[in-house]
């Protein structure tokens, strides 16, 4: 685990950001447990087995409406790219 990454604290909000906050805290996941271990105030509010579980599971489905959007922005810029170069190389009648 890398020692000098920092969990969100406040996102800008965008459709996708429930994706990427689950994925810093699942990131954290062994963190929250050892702590919760520790101290019996961090483990009343830090997630159950069960919520970690259900966490994975949307974080999964989530997935999907992240990379399909980048996809497509991938294939309109590879579209545009070609656009320009053709357009470069075509003969004036």
């Amino acid at each position: 685990m890398q020692t000098n990454k920092m969990s969100r604290l406040d996102m800008l909000v965008r459709w996708n950001s429930t994706y990427i906050l689950i994925g810093h805290v699942l990131y954290y996941k062994d963190v929250f447990i050892y702590f919760g271990e520790i101290d019996f105030a961090i483990k009343s509010l830090a997630p159950q087995v069960n919520d970690w579980d259900k966490l994975v599971c949307v974080h999964e489905f989530l997935k999907v409406f992240y990379d399909v959007p980048i996809y497509f922005l991938f294939i309109n810029i590879l579209h545009l790219t070609h656009m320009f170069w053709g357009f470069g190389r075509s003969k004036v009648l």
